[in-house]
């Protein structure tokens, strides 16, 4: 539908003033592939004098990352995909214990929470 004569489209994503002098940075990024949720990105930019500009900068940084499609496509941790993954495999009631073993007491530890930046590439297991 066009729009009425004069009228300009509306800005996408906000920056707010924090009560710490801080600016947040927000974008809407679509729907988080695995909780079906709406997914942000999201920045804080420290207070002083250049956070107006250093958030105008994160802001196009954002908006031309989802435009570009190079956004991570959800919040989920490496971890619960991981754990998504060798739950959703079709393995053997011993190899599942196995590799369950193996994550819990090496990857979780070092992986769980780092967040992913290709989870968009990746689909949620069956049922979920």
């Amino acid at each position: 539908m066009a729009r009425p004569d004069g009228a300009t489209r509306r800005e996408r994503g906000s920056i707010d003033s924090l009560p710490s002098g801080a600016v947040r940075v927000r974008v809407y990024a679509g729907l988080d592939v695995i909780t079906k949720r709406r997914h942000y990105l999201v920045e804080v930019v420290p207070a002083g004098p250049d956070a107006e500009r250093l958030a105008q900068e994160a802001r196009d940084r954002f908006l031309r990352e989802i435009d570009e499609r190079s956004h991570p496509r959800t919040n989920a941790t490496v971890g619960f995909m991981v754990a998504a993954h060798i739950t959703a495999a079709r393995l053997e009631r011993t190899t599942r214990e196995t590799y369950d073993g193996y994550a819990r007491k090496h990857i979780y530890p070092i992986i769980r929470p780092w967040r992913s930046r290709t989870a968009g590439h990746c689909t949620a297991p069956p049922g979920r």
